[in-house]
């Protein structure tokens, strides 16, 4: 396999160890406390470990339907909620997640937990087929289109950005 872009490997490093950060910080946490939901209706802590993991596994999805690979020469397009929803997370303003985003009740934290760890191990083979930041990454549904993996990354980070920020507490 080729070698990962020195900026892509920084970033998905970073990006990765927030994300056990958030995972070690709820695991830390007693049973009682992982499942209380928040009294700002935000996820439990549980649920944002199964969220994480959902997110993860939903553009894994679209990245093992279209590899990056297969998207050269395709151009970079993000659709009309790519931005919308970057400037959301990034203002820290509470939105919803969508519906195929949001975790099962009570999920249990521990094998969340690994389910994100092997999403996040996936996603390295994917960012190793890239040749460029700004070059066609993952093609998404019509509302969040074609992105580069700069813009990926971005948005990524911005969505971690915002659970840190959001972190239930309880």
């Amino acid at each position: 396999m080729a070698e990962m872009i020195p900026e892509l490997a920084r970033r998905h490093s970073a990006q990765r160890a927030r994300k056990e950060a958030i995972t070690e910080r709820v695991l830390a946490m007693s049973e009682k406390q992982r499942s209380t939901v928040p009294s700002d209706g935000g996820f439990s802590p549980a649920e944002l470990v199964a969220h994480l993991a959902k997110v993860e596994e939903f553009n894994l999805g679209y990245l093992r339907k279209a590899p990056p690979s297969s998207l050269k020469g395709r151009a970079v397009k993000p659709g009309v909620f790519f931005n919308y929803i970057l400037r959301t997370f990034r203002a820290r303003k509470r939105i919803a997640a969508p519906p195929m985003l949001v975790p099962k009740k009570q999920p249990d934290a521990v094998a969340e937990a690994a389910r994100l760890r092997g999403s996040l191990d996936e996603l390295e083979g994917f960012l190793q087929q890239v040749e460029g930041t700004d070059l066609a990454f993952i093609k998404l549904n019509f509302l969040f289109g074609t992105q580069s993996v700069a813009q990926y990354l971005d948005f990524q980070e911005a969505h971690v950005d915002y659970h840190e920020h959001f972190f239930p507490k309880v």
